[in-house]
């Protein structure tokens, strides 16, 4: 068998191994190729004897399957098993007590068979219980308890929290955007506190996020990720994870860093979180993250583009996560207690700007901490300016360079950023005359950007390295006219920006003509165009050009996503591009670019 087949076969076995029973048939009638899922099932028919046999053999006999009843009355120190509420690939979670009576209330016993899973991990979960034991936070679940058995078992005693995942009990509760923030506002603050103290939780996400009957969120399971990770691999005992290599991570949470090993830091959080509050407003994850190989969910994380919050609310749904049910932008809506059309109104714009900032592929342009992401929030809620903004040209062509380990020295990518001195002069020109923050100037002066562009790109077509300097040195121009937009803005100056913006994109990766092979740059920069044509229909829509303008520029966005595979959601776009076209048909039948559109 070949290598690459063999670890494609073992993660898909480690990945069922660790689905409770009942689901783990659907994960397996959902493997295409038939070898693979013949050598997954003889996988799982082994470990279920090796386990059995292993674990029917003192002193851990309980932990064999069928035997829940055996952990009722067993003593972790001076705690007391009375009930088990579920199990993983290496241990329990018990429902416990304090058998003394020093406590009142129940609380949730994690079991682990240590002895099993490599040298010193006892020890290590003797040393970072104390640490996390220290955490006292109301949106942090305490860790109460640490310790280990004579027979080889390590416990953590915790709080128990007997309530619903985040995402469902803002569902439940019909929770609206601003009540979403706000609950997820306590989130940020338990994280940021647990940060302050050096802990790091590492595998943010729903189910470890747990909400109260009275709506308080509280965080479990902090820091359990790092005891757990080391030489020997175990599994979190309340949730199943996906194992991918020696990581213990959940991929559709994980960070970039964390997928590629490499070192963590309160931003690897601040990007899990972003995740969560995407889900938590649109029902969904930013990106499908494949967990067939590591190396494809390394590769969908690092690269993908994450849609925007707003658009993803309008992308049809499959199925709801337990399959049983097809969801629709209409019961998404309804679920967070408004229509379809004020959602994505609700997330365009600002909210779009915050959680993409959370999401950022490079963790030192995220927010820095929980906290930051935090305040921006507030800023939102309280119609103040928020602070996230995109980083400049100039760094995100030196990251880009820097991932993909492109044949450019650094000389190279300065000179292509910066531009001739000719764009430098013309630059400076702009910027004086600017400087009056006329919006009729502002326009015409974009006008003339365009116009000097596109004829750089006529009379240097073969010139690649003058067209990326043409490029770099129109977003220069562009960037410091937005920079200077007073908040009197003509509809005449965003329509000439966006339409600037789209001609640029479109050289810098639109795929079905010449362009300079800078996809994810054309991508953004597309995005920037869609905004500001979307700005003029909202804000001016008795500009006629707008509305025509922006649902080409949805169609551009669709051909994007068509030309990476994803034709699903391009065909989404397609169909929003139609939509718009036809709007304003129906008002302007003779309208000959929405005709052409």
């Amino acid at each position: 068998m070949d290598t690459q087949k063999e670890k494609q076969i073992r993660t898909l076995f480690e990945t069922c191994a660790e689905l409770p029973e009942e689901e783990r048939q659907g994960f397996l009638e959902g493997i295409q190729d038939e070898s693979i899922r013949r050598e997954v099932e003889t996988l799982l028919s082994a470990d279920a004897v090796a386990a059995t046999q292993f674990l029917e053999t003192p002193p851990v006999p309980s932990m064999a399957a069928g035997q829940k009843d055996a952990w009722i009355g067993r003593r972790f120190g001076p705690w007391e098993a009375v009930e088990e509420l579920g199990r993983g690939g290496m241990g329990v979670v018990l429902l416990g007590e304090r058998a003394d009576g020093r406590f009142e209330g129940q609380v949730a016993i994690k079991v682990v068979y240590t002895a099993a899973m490599g040298q010193g991990l006892a020890e290590r979960f003797r040393k970072e219980g104390h640490i996390l034991a220290g955490l006292d936070h109301p949106n942090v679940a305490r860790l109460y308890d640490a310790g280990d058995t004579d027979d080889g078992l390590s416990y953590l005693v915790m709080e128990y929290v007997d309530g619903p995942r985040i995402d469902r009990f803002a569902d439940e509760r019909r929770l609206g955007v601003r009540e979403r923030l706000n609950l997820f506002r306590q989130v940020l603050e338990g994280v940021h506190y647990a940060h302050e103290r050096s802990v790091l939780h590492r595998d943010l996400k729903p189910s470890n996020i747990l909400v109260t009957s009275d709506g308080v969120p509280k965080l479990v399971d902090f820091g359990i990720a790092k005891l757990l990770e080391g030489d020997g691999m175990a599994s979190d005992v309340t949730i199943a994870m996906t194992r991918t290599g020696h990581r213990m991570l959940t991929p559709e949470y994980a960070s970039p860093e964390q997928v590629r090993s490499l070192p963590l830091g309160a931003s690897s959080d601040v990007y899990s979180l972003g995740v969560v509050l995407y889900r938590l407003l649109t029902g969904r994850t930013p990106y499908d993250v494949p967990t067939i190989t590591p190396r494809a969910a390394e590769e969908a994380i690092w690269e993908s583009i994450p849609p925007r919050p707003s658009l993803a609310v309008t992308r049809p749904f499959q199925a709801n996560d337990d399959g049983t049910e097809t969801r629709t932008a209409k019961s998404l809506a309804e679920a967070r207690d408004t229509t379809a059309d004020r959602l994505k109104r609700d997330l365009q714009g600002e909210l779009d700007t915050i959680i993409l900032k959370a999401l950022e592929k490079e963790s030192d342009i995220r927010y820095a901490s929980a906290r930051a992401f935090s305040e921006d929030i507030v800023r939102f809620l309280d119609g103040r300016p928020i602070l996230a903004k995109r980083p400049t040209v100039l760094y995100r062509l030196r990251k880009w360079a820097g991932r993909n380990k492109a044949p450019l020295s650094a000389a190279a990518v300065i000179v292509t950023v910066l531009g001739t001195a000719v764009w430098q002069n013309r630059v400076a020109r702009i910027e004086r005359e600017a400087a009056a923050n006329n919006s009729a100037e502002l326009a015409r002066l974009a006008t003339s950007v365009v116009q000097t562009f596109n004829a750089a790109q006529r009379a240097e077509t073969g010139d690649t390295q003058a067209r990326e300097q043409a490029v770099s040195s129109a977003l220069e121009s562009l960037d410091q006219l937005i920079a200077r937009m007073g908040d009197d803005v003509s509809p005449e100056l965003l329509y000439q920006l966006g339409g600037a913006y789209r001609e640029v994109a479109l050289v810098q990766g639109y795929p079905f003509a010449a362009n300079l092979g800078r996809f994810e740059e054309g991508f953004d920069n597309l995005w920037k165009a869609v905004a500001l044509q979307q700005r003029v229909v909202e804000e001016y829509p008795e500009f006629a050009n707008a509305h025509s303008a922006l649902g080409q520029l949805i169609s551009l966005v669709g051909d994007m996503h068509f030309s990476v595979g994803n034709a699903d959601s391009a065909m989404v776009y397609y169909e929003q591009s139609r939509e718009a076209l036809e709007a304003r048909l129906a008002i302007a039948p003779d309208d000959l670019p929405s005709l052409d559109g």
